[in-house]
Parts: C-alpha cells; sequence; structure tokens
C-alpha cells in the first residue's frame, strides 16, 4: 500500500537464491541506501530499505558503487511475506516513497509515502480524522 518510483533495472537475470546482484540507476541522484538497523522494520532505531521488483519485496542489506549508475545490490529475498521469484534481465526496480524529516539534535521520523488509491490508506487516513474529532479537533487536513 505504500507509493512506489522507479528506481532502475536488474543488469543479468536473477534466479531464487541469488542475494547478491548488480543494477543500473536511472538517476545519480536517487541512489539506493543500505537499511542501517537488523530490524525487520523501521523505528526510532534505524530504517529498513526495502526494494520491490514484480511482486517481490526485498530488504536491502548492503550497496556497494560499481560504477557512475550501476551499483552491487545484497538483499533478504522475499522480505514482507513475498515469496523469491525469478526475474529476468532489465525488470524494473521499484523503491518506496519515504516522507520524513531529520534536524541536528532532535528525532528522527521517516514513514512510507502511502498511495492513496489503495483501500488501507483511505481507511488509515478516516480513521486518524474520527480519532482527532474524538480528541476534540475539527478534523483533519490532507494535502
Amino acid at each position: 500500500n505504500s507509493s512506489f518510483y522507479l528506481t532502475g533495472s536488474l543488469n543479468k537475470d536473477l534466479d531464487l537464491s541469488t542475494t547478491t546482484f548488480s543494477y543500473t540507476s536511472v538517476s545519480k541522484v536517487a541512489q539506493l541506501k543500505a537499511s542501517n538497523t537488523k530490524q525487520n522494520y523501521s523505528s526510532t532505531d534505524g530504517y529498513v530499505t526495502f526494494i520491490r521488483i514484480g511482486n517481490e519485496v526485498m530488504k536491502l542489506v548492503n550497496v556497494k558503487q560499481m560504477e557512475a549508475n550501476v551499483s552491487q545490490l545484497t538483499v533478504i529475498r522475499g522480505f514482507d511475506r513475498t515469496r523469491a521469484n525469478i526475474h529476468r534481465k532489465e525488470s524494473k526496480i521499484f523503491s518506496p516513497i519515504y516522507q520524513g524529516y531529520a534536524y541536528p539534535g532532535g528525532p528522527h521520523k521517516l514513514t512510507y509515502m502511502l498511495d492513496v488509491t489503495q483501500q488501507l490508506a483511505v481507511e488509515l487516513l478516516a480513521n486518524h480524522t474520527v480519532t482527532g474529532v474524538r480528541n476534540g479537533y475539527a478534523g483533519s487536513w490532507f494535502d
């Protein structure tokens, strides 16, 4: 239920067990960063970076820059209740859109941008509004 952006594409076929492979990024600016926690989900202790190829989600554990737009990725396959699949060369790699903030000496908050076309996102926004009204607020504002 997250929104995703096109990150790049596979440089070779991926079989079911491969956990290290290279990809070509579509941008020098939007380079992938590895997770900085061993946990499965982001928290105040760190964040989890994941990618999606087809219907498979993979936790990104290491990124090694090879050339200007080529990196070697090490992943945990079949992450978040998905199954490892075979992926062909040039398969598209997607990464979630993150939103958040960080400032020196302050908290770091990073969340995934919801895909508002999905039912879960609509329910979360509606529940947020109901909770706000129950706590004395007039409603919610969503940009």
